[in-house]
């Protein structure tokens, strides 16, 4: 004798149920929980842009004990310091930097956005995954970079430089989503990422 309809109708309930993802967040559970990351992140990067703006001007400071101005040899060893200083500082940072998206892109793909707000959420995922996957390539380059030029260029035509106006733009239509909720949230978009100018 087969089951009852009653069984089978519960059965495939359960079964269907089982298959489901995690529920979407609420709409200010939501915006509470990308307000905290991102409010984490930005505190995190301007950290480390302070002390990189705070330390490498000592740095280069400090050579200037040993110039001699007029002396070729000198002026040299100036110059090589000057460019070495300024790439592990600006090596240094940017690591911080791209780990601290990493930990940020990391945050917001836990959250299961509200519907409204799932395409802008994942675009700012993406963007960082984007900006996260660069990075490798631009520490490398920076450490080639044989010349002050040659270290502007390694930052300026980087896949992560280049993806910093797409992690903006992404935070920004996702900031202006939730206002247009009426949920507000300050993501503090223009300061999502550091990125750092070599020293003149």
């Amino acid at each position: 004798m087969g089951k009852p309809f009653a069984v089978i109708v519960v059965a495939a309930v359960l079964a269907a149920g089982c298959g489901r993802g995690p529920e979407p967040m609420a709409l200010e559970e939501y915006r509470d929980a990308v307000v905290a990351a991102s409010t984490t992140h930005r505190g995190q990067v301007d950290a480390f842009q302070a002390t990189f703006e705070r330390e490498l001007p000592l740095l280069i400071k400090r050579l200037e004990r040993d110039l001699e101005v007029g002396d070729a040899g000198s002026e040299a060893a100036y110059a090589r310091g000057a460019l070495d200083e300024t790439k592990n500082a600006t090596a240094n940072l940017l690591a911080k930097v791209g780990d601290a998206d990493a930990r940020y892109r990391d945050a917001l793909d836990r959250l299961v956005p509200p519907t409204e707000l799932a395409d802008a959420h994942e675009a700012l995922v993406g963007a960082l995954d984007v900006a996260v996957a660069g990075l490798a390539g631009t520490l490398d380059a920076i450490t080639k970079a044989d010349s002050f030029p040659a270290l502007d260029a390694a930052l300026g035509g980087s896949v992560y430089t280049d993806a910093q106006p797409r992690v903006v733009a992404a935070c920004e239509t996702l900031q202006q989503q939730l206002r247009d909720l009426g949920l507000g949230g300050d993501l503090g978009c223009r300061r999502a990422v550091g990125v750092a100018e070599p020293a003149p």
